[in-house]
């Protein structure tokens, strides 16, 4: 705009610049949604499960589509506040404040100066580095498609767009969690958690299937996370949570001391409880170090009396743990098939006999391997050093694995390579140890990042209760000892188990927590500034030299509009999509029944909303088997089908064991008609077996007597 139009606009009382007295009032409901989007992250994420009838991966997907829904909501909230806030001179972030400019230094000096200058930025810059290093060891993976929207797209996992659902949370929570109010809402959302997932699997063990949400693992209680591993490592970050919660609402008085007694006892109770249902040795151990570490930290940096006070609360949880044993109860498991259609009761009564053998045994079981853990930390050390060469997949050599890892979500199919013959049939996900885990699909610079995450989250922790001692505030010290409660059980529990969307969706919001709250409670020895600070004239020049709004607007909120557009699709194509796809595959068990036509439309509904799920091919490959088995006449056309179904689910991933399986499968059935060419299909995929699992003893087997049928002979080595 010409000088002299700005000057005329200024003399007829209208603002040259965007007002910002409407500002101010947008960006409060901004952040207010913001917050809504993060305490909906911390409650639904770990506790939907949507009913087994009506969907086939009810847990898992779930939890997925609305951790990235909320994430997508999070990140486009944020872009829009950030078009919408008025520019000055301090970064946007917390800890902007009192940096010393870059004038005469060189930039990784000023880098540093930047970073140094206050715990927060360091710790943002941390959390940004995770991202970064997951990023850059996606592009070196073995399938940068599958390491970015996972193994099994849709489902849970370790992928590059999960880990950055995670990432924006946190970040959402470090940049505007101001307020103590704040801390505690977030807190309250995580106990409330705690106590509905302890209470629906104490439900569980007697019986009883709250909202559709069946046992799924004999007499141990799955609740809301669909394996009782899962559910005892959300409990060991949501005791100590609550714990610490309840230690505020006890140190009050009046109301607030009533509160503590009605809910203390039911709301650790239920938890401790449902930690011993889980019968996980893991969470067992982690809740072991969490809970003395909270008593200790509690008597020497809060108050006594609050020690105490939880002291008594966790005796009493414990005692009536134990008095809940004493009753025979009987899990129900999910029905094994559609067929079946009716849940079937276990006789088998868990008393505390059950529990304590299943204590009582775990020096056995440690001289057995730890149930095939040791076995798996060793397989997975020597896979994170020898890094052998995967025979499909992109191989950009062994130094770039060993520093770059085999990329995010990769260890299923890199296992195998080196697993003993014992495990070379199982299904091994994970490592049963995440630092080991990192370290195979991450590299050495993925484990780097986590370890200065860590650094860099017990120096806030640190800092929040050296200062809250300093300075009297106790209710910081509660959260600072909760906090590290929660996180020394999470090492300890992750030392042998597994990390799942609705534990690591708790971890990051209190990751975020813990690097927030210092500045939160004033005990920082500099003061940040969460955000930057709004002008308070309505009307001005705007002229970015004076420390007013920014010059032109209009295109930052333009980049804003179509960066929202962008995650908005992202959201429901990558998330909302293959919800929708799960459900309509699930149907089609329903329909292929008594309508196999029908069916298989259904399937192809699904196929088209999530084109990339393996599963669904298979699916489709099973149900025109079936068909061609009811129509004999047109079997090998069926069959034929099939194979080209199978095939192309191994196309998506020509590293999946259980697609070649399923692929030889088909194949063989074809080749048993007569068709040589279909004969000699099978046996390549099971030569690929062959090398994708050498000391698998099944695929051996079938392999040499594949190679007597049609009368081959392995070449030379």
């Amino acid at each position: 705009m010409p000088a002299k139009n700005r000057e005329k606009k200024a003399r007829a009382g209208r603002p040259a610049s965007r007002p910002v007295a409407g500002i101010k009032p947008a960006l409060g409901r901004i952040d207010v949604a913001i917050e809504a989007c993060w305490l909906a992250a911390a409650v639904l994420v770990p506790l939907i499960v949507l009913p087994e009838t009506s969907f086939l991966s009810f847990t898992s997907v779930p939890k997925i589509a609305v951790l990235r829904t909320l994430a997508g909501a999070t990140l486009m909230l944020m872009a829009i506040r950030s078009a919408l806030a008025p520019r000055s001179k301090a970064a946007n972030m917390p800890g902007a404040s009192g940096a010393p400019g870059p004038q005469d230094k060189s930039a990784l000096a000023s880098a540093w100066t930047w970073l140094s200058a206050t715990p927060t930025r360091a710790a943002v810059a941390a959390m940004l580095g995770v991202l970064a290093v997951t990023a850059l060891s996606a592009i070196a993976s073995l399938s940068p498609y599958l390491s970015v929207w996972g193994r099994d797209p849709g489902g849970d996992g370790y992928d590059l767009y999960t880990t950055a659902c995670y990432v924006v949370l946190g970040l959402a929570v470090v940049v505007l969690l101001r307020r103590p109010v704040q801390v505690w809402r977030l807190l309250a959302a995580v106990t409330a958690t705690g106590a509905a997932a302890g209470l629906i699997a104490a439900l569980q063990n007697y019986g009883f299937s709250p909202f559709d949400i069946s046992g799924t693992a004999g007499v141990r209680v799955t609740g809301t996370a669909g394996n009782p591993i899962f559910l005892g490592a959300l409990l060991v970050l949501t005791l100590p949570a609550s714990l610490a919660t309840l230690a505020y609402v006890g140190n009050g008085s009046g109301f607030r001391r009533t509160a503590w007694w009605v809910l203390a006892v039911p709301i650790a109770g239920v938890q401790v409880a449902a930690l011993a249902f889980t019968l996980s040795r893991g969470p067992w151990l982690g809740a072991a170090f969490a809970i003395p570490t909270l008593l200790g930290l509690m008597w020497f940096y809060g108050t006594r009396k609050a020690a105490t006070a939880l002291a008594v609360v966790i005796a009493s949880s414990i005692i009536l743990t134990f008095v809940a044993l004493s009753f025979p109860t009987w899990i129900r498991q999910a029905p094994t098939s559609v067929a079946q259609g009716v849940e079937r009761r276990l006789n088998e009564a868990v008393s505390p006999g059950s529990v304590v053998a299943r204590a009582a045994t775990a020096d056995e079981e440690v001289s057995q391997g730890l149930s095939g853990r040791i076995d798996r930390w060793s397989t997975s050390a020597r896979l994170s050093w020898t890094r052998p060469p995967v025979p499909e997949g992109a191989d950009p050599g062994r130094f770039v694995r060993i520093f770059t890892g085999y990329g995010p979500d990769m260890f299923r199919f890199v296992f195998p390579l080196r697993a003993p013959a014992a495990l070379a049939a199982v299904r091994t996900d994970a490592a049963h140890n995440d630092h080991l885990n990192r370290l195979v699909e991450l590299g050495i610079l993925g484990s780097i990042a986590y370890v200065i995450l860590g650094i860099a989250v017990v120096a806030a922790i640190v800092n929040l209760i050296r200062g809250a001692r300093r300075s009297g505030k106790n209710e910081a010290a509660f959260v600072g000892i909760g906090l590290a409660a929660a996180f020394i059980g999470r090492v300890v529990e992750q030392g042998l188990g597994i990390a799942k969307p609705g534990d690591l969706t708790v971890e990051w919001l209190l990751l975020g927590l813990a690097v927030a709250a210092p500045a939160v409670f004033g005990l920082l020895e500099r003061p940040v500034q969460p955000v930057a600070p709004l002008p308070t004239q309505s009307r001005g020049s705007g002229s970015s030299r004076r420390g007013g709004a920014a010059a032109p607007w209009i295109p930052v909120v333009v980049a804003a509009a179509i960066g929202v557009a962008a995650i908005g699709a992202l959201t429901w194509v990558k998330g909302i999509n293959y919800l929708r796809a799960d459900r309509a595959a699930r149907q089609t068990t329903v329909i292929f029944n008594s309508d196999p036509g029908e069916g298989l439309r259904q399937l192809e509904a699904a196929i088209t909303l999530a084109p990339d799920v393996r599963d669904y091919y298979h699916r489709q490959s099973l149900m025109l088997q079936a068909v061609g088995d009811a129509d004999p006449a047109r079997l090998q056309a069926f069959l034929r089908e099939a194979v080209a179904a199978d095939l192309h689910a191994v196309e998506l991933n020509p590293m999946s064991i259980d697609s070649n399986l399923a692929a030889a499968y088909s194949a063989w059935r074809v080749a048993q008609t007569g068709d040589v060419q279909m004969a000699l299909q099978t046996l390549a995929i099971y030569e690929r077996l062959a090398q994708l699992t050498p000391q698998n003893p099944l695929v051996q087997v079938r392999l040499e007597a594949l190679r007597t049928a049609v009368k081959v002979t392995p070449a030379a080595p």
